[in-house]
């Protein structure tokens, strides 16, 4: 009887810790169990990563090399065709309308600047001198410059209707004196520019000046073709009162 208490008792109180421990929801003293873990959004639902790659969207601010804004690509924002800040040198043929006059060779230059939009500033000057032909009635040199202002009204991302105005300066040494001025003037030169391509642009111009001397008006037609990113070779005809011009050289934009 002594040895059968103690293992009584011990049967008891195993008893007892089993249904402390066991019982679900027994209190103070049940281990509780977690529960099973959600399972994985569906991967339309999953939250990107703040730093995750956008691949190009429309409001992701990333553009494939080779387009306008092109990471890489030639073709970006700064190198638009119908730009107002460029350096432009150009040779040129002037051949006047005077048949008592031959034809001359020289150079022209023209410098824009943007000052802010749509208003920019533009200089320009030409130089040219005639052959030696044997006449020196015939032989003679001119040269000119204008100083303006200018304002650009955007029709379109390609379209552009410009307006530019400022002061003129013509002068011409003639061996034949009754050729030979020099005047200063007024200009105003409305035009358009369209460029229908990323490496083309067409212009035309009329050109109005108050002057008696070198010509009231001239129309100008230029085309621009893309070389590289920021370099257009140009070419030109000009119709004046009295000659008329070719000119072909190079642009560079910024």
């Amino acid at each position: 009887m002594t040895r059968l208490l103690p293992l009584l008792l011990a049967l008891s109180t195993g008893s007892i810790f089993a249904q402390y421990y066991d019982a679900p929801n027994s209190g103070m003293g049940s281990v509780s169990t977690l529960p099973p873990a959600p399972p994985p959004p569906p991967p339309s639902a999953a939250v990107p990563s703040p730093y995750s790659f956008s691949d190009g969207g429309p409001d992701s601010g990333y553009n494939p090399p080779g387009y306008p804004g092109g990471a890489g690509g030639d073709f970006d924002s700064g190198s638009s065709m119908l730009t107002y800040g460029f350096l432009e040198g150009r040779y040129k043929y002037f051949n006047p309308r005077e048949n008592n006059l031959d034809g001359a060779h020289g150079l022209s230059a023209a410098l824009s600047a943007e000052l802010f939009k749509p208003l920019f500033i533009r200089a320009g000057f030409g130089w040219s001198a005639s052959g030696k032909s044997g006449k020196q009635t015939r032989d003679y040199d001119m040269t000119s410059a204008t100083l303006g202002i200018g304002a650009y009204l955007p029709i379109a991302d390609v379209f552009h209707l410009v307006i530019e105005g400022g002061g003129a300066y013509g002068k011409m040494d003639s061996k034949n004196h009754r050729f030979s001025y020099t005047e200063g003037a007024f200009y105003l030169r409305p035009a358009l520019r369209v460029a229908p391509s990323e490496a083309f642009e067409f212009q035309a111009g009329l050109n109005l000046t108050s002057s008696d001397e070198f010509g009231s008006y001239t129309v100008d037609l230029s085309a621009f073709i893309r070389i590289v990113s920021r370099l257009d070779l140009a070419v030109g005809v000009d119709f004046g009162e009295e000659f008329t011009g070719f000119t072909g050289g190079l642009r560079v934009r910024w």
